[in-house]
């Protein structure tokens, strides 16, 4: 498990974003224990792996025509 702190760092983002993440939903999957945060790393690992494929489907050449 990776505390909020590892996981920030990881990712290159303060903990607050993460946190603002958390609340919107748009971080990994994580639990409370105690009153500390918890990230699965495998959680982690599908989210990123979520999140890249979306941002590259994202993404267009805007060189290329789109088919009719």
């Amino acid at each position: 498990m990776l505390t909020e702190a590892t996981l920030a760092e990881r990712l290159g983002i303060d903990r607050r974003t993460l946190a603002r993440l958390r609340r919107r939903g748009l971080a990994p999957p994580h639990v409370r224990i105690g009153g500390s945060i918890r990230y699965a790393r495998r959680d982690v690992e599908d989210w990123l792996t979520a999140n890249v494929q979306r941002e590259r489907g994202a993404t267009r050449d805007p060189g290329r025509a789109t088919p009719a």
